[in-house]
């Protein structure tokens, strides 16, 4: 006999009721946030949100709905169009209409069975993404949990293939190296570090005034890593880098990893679909030669959290990252490159299936749209530089080559700490809950940072920001 508690919690038709409470909920959300009637951050006292919350009743029976629409009041807006803080995407509706699907479903991609439909597509999807990224047919990969452990995922393939011994099974034999922007993602030294590399395990390579490094950088830091004794395996390009947000020359880098036989990997998590670009590919110009490249979907593809491929030139060095037996999950009469057994490739075991939301966007707007948002969010950028350039006390780093903004106030006569004053007007702007925006360090000076993600942001929105500002 079923319980009757258990047949309450799983009726179709109050499932039905619930979530047409919670869609208007969000329909509402969404119809505010675009005509920017409400605050892209309602309060940043974290400590009376903490205080809520302990005020909270531990169940929530008839007022649930109450404490839904305060954790939505609560939220960081992102669909605000004054969100122009991180690159964290403005998810699409339908997308996360999609998530609900998934999440319902709750099919893993680990092994084929757990989630049949699911497992294809997530071959589907990385297969387009290695065409457009320009690989052949040999090409391959997975999707995985953002790109900090994409880039993970993808040392560790190098670190198996170009230390020239048998990592997995022998343990590191000597010092390794990777050699890395010190403009880049803070993950990749992360990465080299929970692979037991140290200290060293990342070498930075000095950017020059735009922030980019250069052949002779590059050779610098390779050259300083024999000095310290230690076999460099790979470099990282960065397409584009986190702070300043600009692309590296990955033409230089691919020359330079054949000549010395170094495993070429691209962090493309925020910059790769400029692939869909048109106008915009340039700044990934022979991606193609990578051995590895990362690119996040839940950036400039507009997915909700989290939705990354990790794809290799060749798809056989995606199973060199990880080699472990379960003979609970694959047979072992299964061909060890068989598509079906995800996991074997990926950290993951309870694998979630994240690519259907992507592929089904893809079909459902086609790609002309992804190309349209990523053109309009790059001249939006453009813009407010010349808004920038143009108007007296501001100070741009460098003229974007993306979406991302730096640059800097600083009144007339001002004899302060510029840095301090920065962060001073960050922290303003962000406690007012008008804009968001960020602030980051280049070059050891603190600057103001936008990234413009949402495609409701205009020309007008951007002045206004400037305007703001100087009211700071």
């Amino acid at each position: 006999m079923i319980n009757k508690l258990f047949s309450q919690a799983f009726c179709s038709e109050t499932f039905a009721i619930n979530a047409d409470k919670v869609v208007l909920m969000l329909q509402d959300h969404l119809e505010s946030m675009l005509s920017a009637k409400k605050k892209v951050l309602e309060t940043t006292d974290w400590e009376s949100i903490l205080h809520r919350c302990s005020q909270m009743d531990t169940r929530f029976t008839n007022n649930w709905d109450i404490f839904l629409r305060e954790v939505i009041q609560y939220s960081q807006h992102l669909h605000h169009p004054h969100y122009i803080g991180h690159q964290v995407a403005v998810p699409l509706p339908m997308a996360a209409i999609i998530d609900l699907l998934s999440s319902f479903l709750n099919n893993s991609t680990a092994i084929v069975e757990m989630g049949p439909m699911h497992s294809a597509i997530e071959v589907r999807i990385v297969e387009w993404m290695a065409k457009k990224i320009g690989y052949s047919n040999a090409a391959g990969g997975f999707i995985t949990a953002g790109g900090s452990l994409g880039n993970l995922m993808a040392l560790l393939a190098a670190r198996q293939i170009k230390a020239g011994y048998d990592v997995w099974n022998e343990g590191i034999q000597e010092p390794l190296s990777v050699l890395v922007s010190s403009e880049a993602h803070y993950c990749v030294k992360r990465a080299t570090q929970i692979m037991g590399l140290g200290q060293d395990g990342a070498i930075p390579i000095s950017s020059n005034n735009d922030f980019q490094i250069t052949r002779q950088a590059l050779e610098i830091a390779y050259q300083e890593a024999l000095k310290k004794y230690r076999k460099v395996i790979a470099v990282v390009g960065s397409c584009c880098n986190t702070g300043p947000g600009t692309f590296e020359n990955l033409r230089m880098i691919a020359d330079f990893c054949e000549e010395h036989d170094l495993w070429f990997h691209v962090d493309g998590a925020h910059g790769a679909p400029v692939v869909l670009s048109k106008k915009y590919q340039y700044l990934a110009q022979e991606i193609h030669r990578a051995d590895s490249v990362v690119w996040d979907l839940h950036k400039m593809m507009m997915m909700p959290s989290l939705c990354t491929g990790v794809i290799f030139r060749d798809k056989k060095n995606s199973h060199l990252a990880l080699r472990q037996q379960a003979p609970y999950l694959y047979s072992e009469n299964n061909d060890e490159h068989d598509w079906h057994a995800i996991s074997r490739r990926t950290m993951e075991c309870t694998k979630p299936s994240m690519a259907l939301k992507a592929y089904f966007c893809l079909r459902y707007y086609g790609e002309d749209f992804f190309e349209k948002y990523i053109d309009h969010t790059f001249a939006m950028a453009q813009h407010l530089a010349n808004l920038i350039i143009q108007t007296p006390c501001f100070e741009l780093a460098i003229f974007p080559q993306g979406n991302i903004v730096c640059f800097r106030f600083i009144p007339e006569g001002f004899d302060g700490n510029i840095d301090e004053l920065q962060c001073k007007i960050c922290k303003n702007v962000v406690q007012s809950g008008v804009f968001y925006i960020v602030s980051t360090t280049l070059k050891n000076h603190t600057y103001l940072r936008t990234t413009i993600m949402n495609p409701f942001t205009t020309e007008e929105t951007l002045q206004n920001l400037l305007d703001y500002i100087q009211k700071c």
